[in-house]
């Protein structure tokens, strides 16, 4: 798996020689817990792929497409509700890619909405009328929520809610056993399948850290501009992924990409970072070395056998 990620990472397969290797079932827990499933089935044609490992590949592709397409419908509802009670917002991450990039509809895994808020308490309002719950599903199907003080001392240590969900009726065609579907975000009860939708409210973007500038009140859907979803993501990816104990490697390689094909400079970005006080020279760089493929091999590799011993590390804790 060290040449795949380097291939992903760097955009260049075939620079790796994936033909000459084949990844299967037994590899499917690492392609799952790094939240590749997407990407991968994307790059079939280039990476040798086990039949077995493909057909759920495919899938879980299907499955995500309705899940995606369930979760924008009900979030275009619920941020109209928001307009409506004049709540000044900007939807981040996972959402603002599904927003603005339609092609990633299939490929981006959600498992939440994250949405930055002016007015938290106002925004939880909102969400408990419309019958969600301070809770969500976890990837075995089980419900998992806190009692009032629980959620008061979560909310006291983190710069968002506890997040608040609710379950949507999804179609879909039962040919997935029940493990692949839950790892799909998808579950059964009585009543037929569902996902549930868990909108994490932010009130900020993490520990002192609220641009005002982000804010907006009187447009549909307004998601965080190119320019801060750039220096967010950068600095997220630094110290969550290649700093930090998070293995989104998804997460990682979008980000490259958009780094890769926006028409901002750098300079541009390290400006607006400073305005936030949160500018990183290391982490700026780093993330446009590998998006440029301006780095070398040692480096390279030093980065993906880090990430390859954390991700071995907590699948090994997981057994």
């Amino acid at each position: 798996m060290r040449n795949l990620l380097k291939g992903l990472i760097t955009n260049n397969l075939s620079r790796y020689n994936m033909n000459n290797q084949k990844i299967t079932l037994d590899d499917y827990e690492f392609i799952f817990r790094t939240k590749l499933n997407g990407f991968i089935y994307h790059k079939r044609n280039q990476i040798r792929i086990e039949e077995t490992l493909l057909d759920v590949l495919k899938k879980q592709r299907n499955v995500n497409l309705n899940r995606n397409i369930s979760i924008l419908r009900y979030t275009f509802y619920i941020d109209n509700l928001l307009h409506n009670e004049n709540i000044e917002r900007c939807w981040l991450k996972g959402i603002r890619d599904l927003f603005n990039y339609p092609y990633l509809i299939d490929k981006r895994q959600m498992a939440d909405v994250d949405v930055l808020v002016k007015d938290t308490e106002k925004t939880r309002a909102v969400l408990l009328r419309e019958g969600l719950s301070h809770g969500g599903y976890d990837y075995n199907g089980n419900w998992i929520t806190g009692d009032k003080a629980e959620i008061r001392e979560f909310e006291r240590g983190h710069y968002e809610l506890f997040p608040l969900s609710k379950k949507l009726p999804i179609h879909i065609e039962n040919s997935l056993n029940l493990q692949y579907l839950n790892n799909s975000k998808v579950y059964k009860d009585d009543s037929g399948f569902f996902t549930d939708i868990i909108y994490d409210v932010h009130r900020e973007l993490t520990f002192g850290l609220k641009p005002d500038w982000l804010f907006q009140k009187h447009s549909f859907l307004p998601v965080m501009n190119e320019l801060d979803d750039l220096w967010y993501m950068i600095n997220k990816c630094y110290y969550e992924i290649l700093e930090g104990d998070s293995i989104n490697i998804q997460s990682l390689i979008l980000t490259l990409r958009k780094i890769e094909s926006s028409h901002y400079t750098i300079d541009e970005i390290k400006d607006r970072v400073i305005e936030t006080g949160f500018y990183n020279a290391n982490a700026l760089y780093l993330m446009y070395e590998l998006s440029n493929n301006n780095i070398s091999e040692q480096r390279l590799d030093s980065i993906v056998n880090q990430l390859i011993n954390k991700i071995n590390k907590l699948l090994s804790n997981l057994k």
